[in-house]
């Protein structure tokens, strides 16, 4: 299953939860541009277990994307191939190394996005 939710900018909590209960074969989300509508607690519905299977995900302009949640997702998804997480500024080195590089096969990732990320040395 795929889902697009492209310039959603008004998506709220509440939509990734029913995504996170209702779509359990997802395997390609697009996050992409919806800006500082994905809030804290929306880093905790990213690690729920929905989110184990998927194979690509968009995470691009998620500015409050935190380097814990994405260490999270990689330590308990190791079917990620794409990752995309250009203009998540909240992104850090230890995000990146903990994980990304700590985490993932390495073999298995194809695609890592970074462009804008100030954050990261």
């Amino acid at each position: 299953e795929i889902l697009n939710l492209t310039r959603l900018t008004l998506i709220s909590d509440e939509v990734l939860n029913i995504v996170s209960t209702k779509l359990p074969d997802l395997r390609e989300l697009y996050l992409y541009a919806t800006h500082n509508s994905v809030t804290k607690h929306s880093n905790t519905l990213l690690e729920s277990q929905v989110y184990f299977k998927v194979e690509i995900i968009d995470l691009c302009g998620v500015q409050k994307l935190s380097d814990d949640s994405l260490i999270s997702l990689c330590e308990k998804n190791q079917a990620l191939k794409e990752i995309n997480l250009t203009w998540c500024l909240e992104i850090t080195d230890r995000g990146i190394v903990e994980g990304i590089c700590g985490s993932l096969k390495q073999e298995g990732l194809k695609l890592l996005g970074l462009f804008g990320n100030t954050n990261i040395t």
